[in-house]
């Protein structure tokens, strides 16, 4: 191995790691190459290792990022309960309170794509996960099944408090992988692990997991204290069970509380779930189109849904990447062109399911007029004229907690009356 050294000519001090006496070199100005021998194997400290035994580096690819700071958080969570929830700028969080007997669920639309063989790491920062007679607070990286009170089949990683401990629980669809209380992790931050730290659960607190599923490798559990990453407890799943560690690795964000007899609050800050890789743009390409049948927009200035999107109630884990829209008028008309989010679609606009596809389509026509959604792309066009382009958006189409899915749907706006108009869309659809 040689080592290659760019000073400035004036003698300097190497010193070799885990020894105290500098060697004492006179470098020439220029580049200088030493051989250095080996002679013991080099540790890299777990926190530079991520999940899959990698060396972890700098550039991680964000697959989801949900702050707080100056928007109601629900663009990107469904919030559903019987609890109440307020949203502050001041603190950049939002408060889930409730009483006795009530609950409330903070979960992200978006499933984050699990990429395989490459580290996954969600992070979550949140206020009060202390534990609290008669209530159950948890955070982390999981689901649930889609029927009120949503609390079974829950499938993912999180920690959870009861009336006197966090638990650091992995959960396979309703039936529990691990459920390890903070006294038995391997080191429970009272003071007497490796690290010498204690936590305050009362106290504002970033949480993280990184974890390779590939059916289930293993999954760890960190927490930042005095700026410092704690590795608190590391579950290690291969060839140790005969089952797969969680159902689906493609999870929201969640936050939840739920009373039985108490009075408790708990404070979702900030959130992101990254993947440790490169993520290679994989998946199977798909396509929708009205075919021959053309979308009548009659009236000048008002809006028509030309074709609609949406994913199938159980697909919901996956993910769906625009990748070229196209549209055509077949009339000597100009148009605005919108792609929107979630808008309210008049008459009968019925999904049908897409062979293969993780999709359904709707296709429009003249009574399907459009109102309210998100506006996520739009432009303008004429007569004759074919539009194609990409589109990238931080808010992937996703699901409410009771499994209504987001819809996307390409609409259009004649500058004329007797528009007709035809229109495509092509995706990627990651499994």
């Amino acid at each position: 191995i040689s080592m290659a050294v760019v000073v400035g000519g004036t003698p300097q001090s190497v010193y070799i790691k885990g020894q105290d006496e500098p060697l004492e070199v006179n470098f020439p100005v220029g580049v200088m190459t030493l051989p250095v021998e080996v002679t013991s194997p080099v540790t890299i400290s777990m926190l530079n290792e991520d999940a899959s035994g990698r060396v972890r580096v700098s550039n991680l690819i964000t697959l989801g990022d949900y702050k707080s700071v100056d928007n109601d958080p629900t663009l990107y969570y469904d919030i559903k309960g019987t609890g109440s929830y307020s949203h502050s700028t001041t603190e950049a969080c939002t408060t889930l309170t409730v009483t006795a007997g009530q609950w409330l669920v903070m979960q992200t639309y978006q499933f984050h794509n699990y990429a395989s063989g490459k580290s996954h790491l969600p992070e979550l920062t949140f206020i009060n996960l202390a534990p609290t007679a008669g209530v159950v607070k948890t955070v982390g990286y999981f689901s649930s099944a889609i029927t009120t009170p949503f609390n079974t089949a829950y499938d993912g990683i999180y920690l959870q408090t009861n009336d006197t401990a966090v638990n650091f629980v992995v959960n396979r669809n309703g039936t529990p992988t691990i459920t390890v209380p903070q006294s038995a992790w391997d080191d429970p931050l009272d003071g007497t692990g490796a690290s010498g730290k204690t936590v305050n659960w009362a106290n504002f607190l970033p949480v993280f997991f990184d974890f390779l599923w590939l059916g289930g490798t293993r999954v760890r559990l960190w927490v930042l204290i005095d700026g410092e990453p704690i590795l608190a407890h590391t579950y290690k799943h291969a060839n140790n069970a005969a089952f797969t560690m969680i159902r689906q690795p493609s999870q929201p964000i969640r936050f939840e509380i739920r009373s039985t007899t108490g009075v408790g609050s708990l404070k979702a800050v900030c959130a992101a779930v990254s993947t440790e890789g490169a993520l290679s743009p994989v998946g199977n390409i798909r396509s929708a189109n009205n075919g021959t049948a053309q979308c009548d927009a009659d009236v000048a200035g008002t809006q028509y849904a030309v074709l609609g999107i949406k994913l199938k109630q159980a697909n919901r884990y996956d993910s769906i990447d625009i990748v070229d829209i196209n549209i055509l008028s077949a009339t000597n008309d100009k148009f605005l062109w919108e792609l929107i989010l979630n808008p309210t679609v008049a008459n009968t606009f019925t999904y049908n399911d897409i062979t293969g596809s993780s999709l359904q389509y709707a296709l429009g026509d003249t009574p399907n007029t459009v109102s309210g959604g998100y506006v996520i792309q739009s432009g303008y066009g004429t007569g004759g004229s074919s539009i194609t382009l990409a589109t990238e958006n931080a808010r992937h189409l996703g699901s409410t907690l009771d499994g209504v899915m987001d819809t996307l749907v390409l609409c259009v706006m004649p500058f004329s009356n007797n528009m007709d108009v035809y229109g495509s869309l092509i995706w990627r659809e990651r499994r």
